[in-house]
């Protein structure tokens, strides 16, 4: 809390002491399953002073609570990213992880040395519980003591005497969901998630009335008579915020102001998810993020997907998916192969190690040259795919550029400045070549930046979300703006809407383009799911409703109007639980293809 106190509004007294004493609940729990083999050892009968047993039973505490301890203090660096707490899928993250190793523990210092400083306390705290006294094995008092222990850590381990045990999705029973991460801890939520490696189907209404609320099966009968050519630029972390155009000129993209000016953009847009390796299977395969794992990490990897590479060679098109990145990092490869791009272009393909910045891929500023080049050589029509990578922690910047954008108020800014100048230079480049006026840009960002203090309208769990989706034609002629909800989700279906496809497509999201589904955004985190409908947003658990709020006129989402907006509430709950009865469905039985 004390780190991470600009995520989450400002808890009232009775929250307060709520935060305290339902967290006590899970810590307790954490406790003793990581300390289980310890108690067990503790309570076989045996002569306590041996020295071989005494030192087992010390390196058995230590090793389960400084990895404990760990994990719990990764969450005071790694929450600011995620905003949520820590669960299994961040060994997705291992190798990337290692790999910035040194340049984590610097910029996380406090991170590293309250871990080291709790290693230290165990250490110290455990020798003076030591005892060379000799201990007489009694049988009636080792009952005892047996049925005692046993008896509390099942309680403990449980939370209590209720008829469950306790989820992450209880640390929202007490307190505002937006509070909830406070209640739980980061070593409860990864060893709970290591227990859910699959998703169990939901089902909440009949097959036609799911289709009836929320189908996957969408129309599309496009009235375009032609295939312009298609390029999809995902910027690294580029949330609406740093936008100018869109904040009443307060922000720190000056090129994309300009192209704003001249584009289609949706004001009102939303990512699916909290991170690139889950915002890209929105966004290029379709699926919202409705799992603790990215789709490509999880146990559906190997499902059939028709992602936007898939459809769009179906209409003629050619696919290559561009990422300067380390070739393998994230999967990003793989997937985009999967999601139906035929050539993949990473930092092997680019070849010029010089460009490399020591933590992520090639500079931005480099490889969109590269890319504006290499368009110039694929097939018309082609539908090609970019992802920026400098706008990404540490924020690397090249030498000739240090001094030259703005620093801000955020770390993030000065990044944000050069990847924007990197995207105006792609765009000189393209603008010169013959294929760029018969071309549809969409450009969008993959997820938020959580560190730092951001605006209040940014701060909740629905401006933690907010990115922009801008089409652009390369001929002027798609301008305006629409502020109605547009998610990551609603980009292929709109894509092929504006490139001649006609025919029905498995999708959760809709074309931008028309009003045949109700406008709206889901997402999912700390165990709960939420959909962003009209001006509300509401959090479900996937049993019951958590909390329904105005973020427009409730911008730390305090105060509950679900009773006072019952229709919207219902209606909200209604699509939610459609797309979720859907999704796992598709997943569990492969359907996610025609």
């Amino acid at each position: 809390m004390l780190f991470n106190a600009n995520y989450f509004p400002s808890p009232s007294p009775s929250d307060f002491i709520n935060i305290i004493l339902q967290g006590a609940r899970f810590d307790i729990s954490t406790v003793i399953v990581f300390n289980s083999i310890f108690i067990l050892l503790h309570l076989v009968p045996t002569v306590w002073n041996k020295p071989v047993y005494s030192k087992t039973l010390k390196i058995v505490f230590l090793t389960s609570n400084i990895f404990m301890l760990l994990l719990c203090n990764i969450d005071l660096a790694y929450y600011g990213f995620n905003n949520k707490r820590l669960t299994v899928d961040i060994l997705a993250l291992a190798d990337a992880g290692a790999k910035n190793a040194i340049s984590l523990i610097i910029d996380f210092w406090h991170a590293t040395i309250i871990w080291l400083a709790s290693i230290y306390l165990l250490i110290k705290l455990y020798k003076k519980t030591e005892s060379n006294q000799e201990t007489k094995f009694k049988l009636f008092y080792w009952s005892l003591a047996l049925i005692l222990f046993v008896g509390l850590s099942f309680i403990g381990i449980r939370g209590g005497i209720q008829y469950q045990g306790i989820s992450p999705a209880n640390s929202a029973d007490k307190v505002n969901p937006a509070l909830s991460p406070l209640v739980t801890n980061s070593a409860f939520t990864f060893i709970f998630s290591t227990q859910k490696r699959s998703i169990e189907d939901r089902k909440y209404f009949s097959e036609a009335e799911m289709q009836s609320k929320h189908s996957n099966i969408y129309s599309i009968n496009s009235e375009s008579t032609t295939h312009p050519n298609v390029v999809i630029i995902v910027m690294e972390s580029m949330a609406r915020e740093y936008i100018g155009a869109l904040n009443n000129g307060n922000g720190y993209t000056p090129f994309l102001d300009k192209l704003v000016a001249n584009s289609y953009v949706f004001t009102n847009a939303y990512a699916n998810a909290e991170r690139s390796n889950k915002s890209i299977c929105a966004i290029f395969g379709g699926l919202p993020s409705l799992m603790d794992d990215a789709f490509m990490y999880s146990g559906y990897s190997s499902n059939c997907v028709e992602g936007m590479g898939t459809k769009m060679k179906g209409m003629g098109y050619s696919t290559a998916f561009f990422h300067g990145g380390l070739n393998g990092e994230f999967r990003f490869d793989s997937f985009s192969r999967n999601a139906g791009f035929d050539n993949y272009y990473g930092k092997n393909e680019f070849n010029k190690d010089e460009y490399f910045d020591g933590h992520w891929g090639i500079y931005d500023d480099k490889f969109f040259p590269y890319f504006a080049e290499e368009l110039g050589k694929q097939k018309t029509p082609f539908c090609d795919a970019f992802f920026s990578i400098s706008s990404h922690h540490p924020f690397m910047v090249p030498d000739e550029f240090k001094g030259k954008f703005p620093k801000g108020t955020q770390e993030i800014h000065e990044s944000v400045g050069y990847a924007d100048y990197s995207l105006g230079k792609f765009f000189e480049i393209a603008s010169k070549q013959p294929w760029y006026k018969n071309t549809l840009f969409i450009i969008t960002g993959d997820h938020t930046f959580g560190y730092n203090v951001h605006p209040p309208k940014y701060s909740n769990a629905v401006g933690r979300y907010a990115v922009p989706i801008i089409l652009f034609r390369g001929d002027s002629s798609l301008r305006g703006q629409n502020d109605v909800i547009a998610q990551h989700v609603d980009i292929i279906p709109t894509l092929l809407d504006l490139t001649g496809y006609k025919g029905k497509i498995k999708t959760f999201g809709r074309s931008l383009l028309r009003n045949d589904r109700a406008p709206h955004a889901t997402m999912y985190a700390n165990d709960l799911y939420r959909i962003i409908y009209k001006d509300y947003i509401l959090m479900f658990d996937g049993e019951k409703e958590r909390g329904f709020y105005n973020f427009k006129e409730d911008l730390e989402l305090k105060k509950d109007v679900g009773n006072a907006h019952p229709a919207e509430k219902q209606e909200a709950e209604e699509i939610l639980k459609a797309t979720l009865q859907n999704y796992t469905y598709s997943l569990n039985h492969n359907s996610l293809c025609n």
